[in-house]
């Protein structure tokens, strides 16, 4: 089938014209309406296919001198738009003898198919192809000039936010045309870089770049249109600023690159503080990691998000690593598991003991104090875990045990009367033969005076006992 196009745009008339012609149909181009209306007499096309915003003549005023042609005005007319897109747009294409009307962009399948369908209603004679207009001329133009206002009513509309939008932005802000050169800048960009109006027309903002940045910048923009980075901006007085920096194109209805709007935003504040906060990590980080004690960060899903030298010398590489698989070699959480207590029930703190192995695998005791740490939102997102290695304390508790034990057997395997008192006679202590010998058990004899237990005061025992006072 032979199809006229009219398409100003370059690119947009080169995809629609491969769209086509890969399904076999021969494509007459038109760069606007009055070229497509001349080469719609001398080639006689079966379809045409047109946009709305054209130069000479656009698209709406081509479609009504194709349908007041009697030569002409039987070739199906569609209209392929992206910038009269209301219902109203339509009506008035359908007015003026249009068949279909189409909003872009569209998916390029989709596309195909539409026009497959459209060609298929054409070849068998299918497709609704208005004899005459629907409406007079003159209601006709009133309608087109009624939504030609109504688009430049949208369009000043949409200038007047776009200028407050500018004016107040706390970002600077330039507009950069397609030469390179600043023809607007905002109230930010002026108090950012001291510069007049009249000192940065016709210059372009890679003069306060260095030469680096600009490469990146140009690099970026021709590779993917846009750019966005980090750099430092040279002020009118000489000083250096940082800065982050967007830079993206602003398009016309045809999609052809108009503008660049650079937006600039002070990250002098941000740096400073990031400087501060990373001197505060690092002597934090030096501080735990000298106090001799473990601390360890657990998340909710109970895996070690960070742990300071002292953990990792004693259990190895924990990071990413489930706490109760790498510290106590469990497949679950431990069910004394302070973490577990933080955030389930909301503790501020939780003390417990744990035993475990270490990186050796050797037995060890650990005192833990777990507190919960909270994000911007107030909420508890990980622990934070104080490790106390008391295994030598636990070690010395159970040699004193194991002493005591021996002790006591040792006492009360002695046949002879012993007793153990205080400053004032009283027994703290008394072996088996003792309690034997006076019939009582070691509950009653403790805390009594050890004259209770004889029965002559000047008796040879209670001197002696005296005596051991």
């Amino acid at each position: 089938m032979k199809i006229l196009i009219a398409e100003d745009t370059p690119d947009s008339r080169l995809v629609l014209k491969k769209m086509l012609e890969s399904s076999g149909h021969e494509v007459i181009e038109a760069i606007n309406g009055q070229d497509a209306l001349e080469k719609a007499r001398l080639t006689s096309p079966e379809l045409i296919v047109s946009d709305v915003l054209m130069p000479v003549m656009d698209g709406f005023k081509l479609c009504y001198e194709v349908k007041h042609d009697d030569a002409l005005r039987n070739i199906p007319f569609v209209f392929y738009t992206a910038t009269y897109i209301d219902l109203e747009d339509e009506r008035l294409a359908i007015s003026l003898g249009a068949s279909r009307f189409i909003i872009k962009p569209m998916e390029p399948e989709r596309f195909v198919e539409i026009m497959a369908e459209i060609i298929r209603e054409v070849e068998r004679k299918e497709i609704v192809i208005p004899e005459e207009p629907i409406a007079e001329p003159v209601d006709i133009f009133r309608k087109y000039d009624s939504r030609l206002a109504q688009k430049l009513v949208d369009k000043v509309l949409e200038l007047e936010l776009y200028n407050r939008v500018f004016d107040n932005s706390l970002d600077a802000i330039v507009v950069v045309n397609n030469y390179r050169h600043i023809v607007r800048q905002n109230n930010a960009h002026r108090q950012m870089l001291g510069y007049k109006d009249a000192d940065l027309w016709g210059k372009s903002p890679f003069e306060y770049l260095n030469k680096d940045t600009v490469k990146v910048i140009n690099e970026s923009l021709e590779s993917s249109g846009a750019a966005h980075g980090q750099c430092e901006v040279k002020t009118k007085t000489g000083l250096f600023r940082p800065v982050d920096y967007s830079i993206f194109p602003i398009k016309n209805e045809k999609s052809e690159i108009r503008e660049y709007v650079w937006m600039l935003r002070d990250i002098s504040s941000r740096l400073a503080a990031e400087k501060q906060l990373k001197a505060e990590k690092h002597k934090l980080e030096r501080i735990t990691q000298s106090i001799g004690v473990g601390i360890v960060e657990i998340s909710r899903e109970y895996k070690t998000i960070w742990a300071n030298e002292v953990i990792q010398n004693i259990f190895g590489d924990v990071v990413g690593k489930q706490c109760h698989s790498k510290y106590n070699q469990r497949d679950a959480v431990c069910p004394d598991c302070g973490v577990k207590e933080v955030f389930e029930k909301g503790l501020s703190e939780s003390t417990h003991e744990q035993v475990g192995k270490n990186a050796d695998g050797k037995t060890i005791w650990s005192r833990i104090i777990a507190t919960p740490l909270y994000d911007d939102q107030g909420k508890i997102n990980s622990a934070l875990e104080v490790v106390v290695d008391i295994t030598e304390m636990k070690e010395t508790e159970e040699k004193l045990r194991k002493a005591y034990n021996e002790w006591d057997r040792t006492f009360d395997a002695i046949t002879d009367v012993v007793t153990i008192q205080d400053t004032e006679l009283r027994i703290v202590r008394a072996n088996n033969a003792a309690c034997t010998m006076f019939n009582l058990p070691m509950e009653d004899m403790s805390a009594s005076a050890v004259t209770n237990f004889s029965v002559d005061h000047q008796c040879p025992v209670k001197d002696a006992l005296c005596h051991l006072q």
